[in-house]
């Protein structure tokens, strides 16, 4: 090798080993990076209803499930149950760029095109509560709502002898959360308890006032009026107060879903005799499972694709004064706030 051709050589040598130690120092720098924006991931959880017990105790889930798993929760909604407001509180948190998302929709198809875009930036959606008409999240989880019609029904079948009426106070027409805790009971009722009718479903709209004028009208309107069922907490009160105002309690049992503390307190008092309570606790700590535990599996920040089957059941159970303080109903009542 000539003078000249060693020099070369050390010269490509020189600049060999520099520019390995550059690409192992840009290389330790991403993976700092990388573990760090892991351990300062922002979720989103965009609830609905906020000052409600059920979502509440979503909330009190999902903050268990961030501490654990070392994320920040950036956790708002409406205090309503209109979709309008839904979309500009799901704007808001947009700008505080988070890097996947957990939802409540009061609609099965306002919130389809929103998610499609975040899904395709990467930014995995986790539908907590309710189902979409199109299965395009990430995951989803809810109440296995398909067993309270026959939990219902059974509970009818075993109380009311006779002929018999049951009125429904649901929430609002083609709120698809609502509607699968009622839509089934006709057809239910027609196989368990064939002498109990249901009379045309009535709309309380989350409003106890509404919901007792509703009710007070149905005990009026129906002496053999047997069954009032509440879809949720607030109709729930108003029907309960229709009922006593009746000084109806003697002949007109109720039956509501969902374990808020009110509620809770009423089956106790016996101004309820069953509630269909679900576990919202468990469904936002899965939900927020669900998606860091995407976001740590796929850092690349690729299109989001949804899982296959996309929707688990949580479960929900049948609480009545007999059973209300025992070891299985512990998780299901709801909370008002969360532990400190």
């Amino acid at each position: 090798m000539t003078y000249y051709q060693r020099l070369q050589w050390e010269r490509a040598m020189k600049f060999s080993r520099k520019t390995l130690w550059t690409s192992c120092i840009a290389a330790l720098g991403a993976l700092a990076s990388s573990y760090a924006g892991a351990e300062d991931l922002k979720i989103a959880n965009l609830s609905a209803l906020v000052g409600d017990p059920y979502f509440i105790s979503m909330k009190c889930g999902a903050e268990a499930a961030a501490k654990e798993l070392g994320v920040n929760l950036l956790w708002n909604g409406s205090t309503g149950p209109g979709i309008a407001e839904q979309v500009k509180v799901m704007d808001a948190l947009k700008l505080q760029n988070p890097d996947g998302w957990m939802l409540t929709s009061f609609s099965s198809t306002a919130l389809i095109q929103p998610i499609k875009e975040l899904m395709a930036a990467g930014k995995p959606v986790v539908l907590a509560d309710g189902t979409l008409d199109e299965e395009i999240m990430l995951e989803g989880f809810h109440s296995d709502n398909s067993g309270a019609a026959e939990q219902i029904a059974k509970f009818v079948s075993e109380h009311v002898k006779g002929k018999a009426k049951i009125g429904v106070v649901a929430s609002f027409p083609g709120n698809p959360v609502d509607q699968a805790r009622y839509e089934d009971l006709p057809k239910t009722l027609a196989k368990l308890a064939p002498n109990v009718e249901v009379l045309p479903f009535e709309y309380g709209k989350v409003d106890s006032s509404l919901s007792a004028k509703i009710a007070a009208g149905l005990i009026l309107a129906h002496p053999d009026l047997t069954v009032l069922y509440a879809t949720n907490g607030a109709q729930a009160q108003g029907v309960i107060s229709a009922v006593r105002s009746a000084n109806a309690q003697d002949r007109i049992m109720v039956v509501a879903y969902d374990a808020t503390p009110d509620e809770v307190e009423g089956l106790r008092a016996g101004r309820i005799q069953a509630l269909i309570a679900q576990s919202p606790y468990l469904i936002g700590k899965l939900s927020m499972k669900a998606v860091v535990d995407y976001l740590r599996a796929n850092p690349g920040g690729a299109a989001v694709k949804p899982k296959n089957p996309v929707y688990s059941m949580t479960p929900i159970m049948m609480l009545t004064k007999d059973n209300i303080d025992t070891e299985e109903a512990k998780p299901f009542p709801y909370l008002s706030a969360c532990a400190k």
